[in-house]
């Protein structure tokens, strides 16, 4: 039988996560390949018969060759033979008889699925095509689904129908076309109809006959028009057949929280060739996805390779990037610096950070990041006497050769980095981060000093609508007043800030303050009531409150609310301290459970705090409060190993030193 094809171009463009473009084009290919239309396939007498039928074809004898099939069709029983009279039909042009020996064997043989698929071709080829939509449908989710898809949306096509219409109850009811197509309709018009999610079915139908991905993509491309990222995850034909069908089913599964199946989709797609643009999308969600499983060496060997990938794009780097990249490299520069810093390679990342602070003088997180390696060279202790000496004499140790490879900057050079950058862009968070620098570089300051100069810094950056500043500044205002024993300014101006802000969300739930008053007022907001309306560090602040004003229920979920929203490993490492807060979550609830008495899921959420945090002395603490609810569960055997683990982490920050200590001694003890 021949293999017939029918093609569709549709086209549309949604725009998704992190700014990717998912190219939908709905290119149809059906194919029918059937066992039965070969002569061999057949019964032993028909297939004799018919293979006559095929000599006398050859030899141009179709007169005789009709007489015999004529005949031979009455012996046809199955839905094998029926196809194999069918095919000599058609090679005769015999269409009419064709049609009758298909349906004849459909009249024994209703649901076999060759047979209603070579019927519904057949139609599809006869331009019958509402007839090849009903006579098809039964094959909808089998391996001939193509068939009924093809039917199905060239019937949207020819009857210019709305979704509603296609997919209402009565569609297979109708014995006439509901209504004419629209012939004045642009070709958008028309095509619109099949962006509708419940077009899912059927372009997976053909998703799965074809093999085609980019049938599968537009199935997957309205599930995420949806926000139903696993379910779009699931049309997945388990291949890709280039680097942008790579890249989009890696950001599928990306989004769906699949990233041990998104690395697989991008590293199968990794020999593909294609734009350098599209290589350095690839490669920079290649990184993510190691990041996020926890692969941060094959991470940072991803980043290595995608910033000489980028780098090679131009001569002139910062001038000759493509507007994509230019997003992505200061990205990759913070991370890559930040994974050489948990590294202590402080040389190379220096490197990382003067690069990225060169290349893109206004990128706040670089900017940061550089002020942070300033103020590490700042924190550390100064050179002893014996080595001042030893230099003096001219001489070095190992030691002394591996400080001075080091590269020096100051925290004055970092502030006239922020300072400059300030001057163009007046970014309210480089407002906060010299903030922060200046109180670091300035420790002597006392807490009343520090308190003070919130105020100036809240009118100076005051916005129009009363009680509301840039949300970077009244998140330090809170945390420094806190910090400095200003607790009761920190809550008014973390009520009226809230109340200010959320003020438009609250329009539709303003209440009357009596019958005869004309003047609606916002009811009072709550945190706790509306969670989703808050970012991370009202969250935080919101939960510190609740507990410190003894409405610890509130303060619990609000916590719980942090760790739902943000315990997922984010793929930038330095990312505003979500990590931070997600461990500190973690201990604040492990505290309010201690309190309670309930020492077991204590343990258990500190036990969750210490994987996220790389920091020592953070890592000391939460041994330290491990070791505790050990001693008092009476288990001292864990207890004496997770308070020496907490005292070996030693790196000048272990400032639970002597309580650790104190329990240690008692733990073992009572363990004699």
């Amino acid at each position: 039988m021949n293999t017939k094809t029918k093609i569709f171009n549709f086209s549309s463009t949604f725009a998704h996560g992190a700014g990717l473009l998912v190219l939908c084009a709905v290119l149809f290919c059906s194919q029918l390949i059937l066992a039965g239309c070969s002569s061999h396939s057949e019964g032993a007498a028909i297939s004799t018969e018919l293979g006559f039928v095929d000599i006398l074809i050859g030899q141009g004898k179709t007169k005789e060759a009709m007489e015999l099939l004529q005949r031979t069709e009455k012996l046809a029983s199955t839905p094998l033979e029926s196809m194999g009279v069918y095919k000599r039909y058609v090679i005769l042009g015999e269409s009419g008889r064709a049609e009758k020996a298909l349906k004849k064997g459909l009249r024994k043989h209703k649901k076999d699925k060759q047979l209603l698929a070579v019927y519904g071709n057949f139609l599809l080829d006869q331009n019958k095509t509402k007839k090849a939509l009903k006579v098809t449908k039964p094959l909808s989710g089998t391996e001939y689904g193509s068939i009924y898809a093809e039917a199905f949306l060239s019937y949207a096509l020819e009857t210019g129908w709305s979704a509603d219409d296609l997919f209402g109850k009565t569609f297979f009811l109708f014995r006439g076309h509901k209504k004419n197509p629209d012939h004045s309709a642009t070709a958008k018009e028309k095509f619109e109809v099949f962006y509708d999610s419940r077009f899912v079915p059927i372009y997976l139908d053909a998703a799965r006959s074809t093999k085609l991905s980019r049938w599968a993509r537009n199935a997957a491309a309205l599930c995420m028009k949806e926000g139903n990222f696993a379910k779009a995850s699931e049309a997945y034909t388990g291949s890709v057949d280039s680097l942008e069908d790579s890249l989009f089913w890696g950001s599928v599964f990306y989004d769906a929280g699949l990233y041990t199946e998104s690395l697989e989709a991008l590293v199968a797609g990794d020999s593909f060739p294609g734009s350098v643009a599209l290589k350095i999308e690839h490669k920079a969600l290649e990184a993510d996805d190691y990041y996020l499983l926890e692969e941060d060496a094959a991470a940072e060997k991803i980043r290595s390779e995608l910033i000489d990938v980028i780098l090679a794009e131009s001569v002139n780097a910062n001038a000759g990037l493509t507007s994509y990249a230019k997003q992505v490299l200061p990205v990759v520069y913070v991370n890559s610096a930040m994974y050489l810093k948990s590294k202590n390679d402080l040389a190379k990342e220096f490197s990382r950070l003067d690069t990225l602070v060169t290349k893109f003088p206004d990128y706040v997180p670089g900017l940061a990041s550089y002020g942070d390696y300033a103020l590490y060279l700042l924190s550390r202790p100064p050179e002893d006497k014996l080595s001042q000496d030893l230099r003096y004499a001219g001489l070095r140790t190992m030691a002394m050769e591996e400080e001075d490879r080091i590269p020096k900057i100051s925290l004055e050079d970092a502030l006239v980095k922020i300072d400059e950058s300030l001057e163009r862009t007046n970014n309210p968070r480089l407002i906060v981060i010299r903030e922060q620098l200046l109180a670091q570089l300035h420790r002597e300051w006392e807490t009343e000093h520090k308190a003070s100069r919130v105020w100036p810094l809240l009118e100076k950056n005051a916005l129009e609508k009363a009680s509301l500043f840039p949300d970077d500044v009244v998140h330090y205002a809170v945390v420094v007043l806190l910090n400095n024993g200003h607790e009761q300014d920190a809550r008014d101006l973390f009520i009226k800030y809230e109340q200010a802000k959320h003020e438009e969300e609250l329009t539709g739930k303003k209440k009357k303050v009596s019958d005869e008053s004309k003047d609606d007022i916002p009811p009072k907001f709550e945190p706790s009531e509306h969670p989703e309306l808050l970012n991370l560090w009202e969250k935080e602040a919101a939960a510190w409150f609740y507990v410190n004003d003894g409405r610890i229920d509130e303060g619990l979920e609000m916590y719980g609310h942090i760790i739902e929203n943000f315990a997922k490993r984010t793929p930038t490492m330095n990312s505003g301290g979500k990590s931070e807060s997600v461990t500190n979550a973690y201990i604040n609830i492990a505290n309010i459970y201690a309190g309670r008495g309930q020492g077991v899921l204590a343990l258990d959420s500190l036990k969750k705090a210490l994987p996220r945090t790389l920091d020592e002395g953070l890592k000391a603490d939460v041994l330290y409060r491990i070791g505790k609810e050990y001693y008092y569960q009476g288990d001292y055997k864990n207890a004496i190993r997770s308070l020496q683990y907490s005292l070996n982490q030693d790196n000048g920050q272990n400032k639970v030193r002597n309580r650790a200590r104190l329990i240690l001694k008692q733990a073992q003890d009572r363990n004699k």
